[in-house]
C-alpha cells in the first residue's frame, strides 16, 4: 500500500489542509509525484492536520467538475461517523468523520452533495 499527499491552498490558522490517496500497488520511489487522475486509488481523503508537510501545494475549482455535484444520502450513523452512498456511483462510498467535541450522532445532513462532503476535509471516499 502506497499514500500520496496532496497540500490544499488554505488561509485557515493553525491546520494544512490535504488531499491523502491510498493506492494498492506503487512502485514508485518516495517523494514521486503524480497526477491523482493517473493513480488508482482506493481510498481517498480530505483532511486538516497540524502537521505541514513540506510537499508542494495544490488548489482546485470544484466547479469545474460537475461529477462532484452528485448527490450523496445517508446510509449510516454512529457516534464517530456518518455514512453515505451516491446513486450515480455506487461503488463509492462516502465516510464523514464526526468531531468527537460534538455529543450528537447528527454532525451532517441526510443529503447532499459530494463536494459538500469534500469541503468538509473529514472525509474518506472508499471504492468498494
Amino acid at each position: 500500500m502506497s499514500v500520496y499527499y496532496c497540500k490544499i491552498n488554505c488561509l485557515l490558522g493553525k491546520y494544512k489542509r490535504y488531499i491523502i490517496v491510498f493506492v494498492k500497488k506503487d512502485t514508485n520511489k518516495i517523494g514521486h509525484t503524480e497526477l491523482l487522475s493517473n493513480l488508482p486509488w482506493i481510498s481517498l481523503q480530505t483532511r486538516e492536520i497540524e502537521m505541514d508537510y513540506k510537499i508542494g501545494k495544490h488548489s482546485y475549482e470544484p466547479r469545474l467538475l460537475q461529477s462532484l455535484y452528485k448527490t450523496i444520502k445517508i446510509k449510516e450513523r454512529n457516534k464517530d461517523c456518518s455514512t453515505y452512498s451516491c446513486d450515480e456511483y455506487p461503488i463509492l462510498t462516502i465516510t464523514l468523520l464526526h468531531d468527537p467535541n460534538i455529543k450528537s450522532e447528527i454532525q451532517y445532513g441526510n443529503t447532499g452533495t459530494i463536494v459538500n462532503a469534500l469541503e468538509t476535509y473529514k472525509t474518506i471516499l472508499t471504492i468498494r
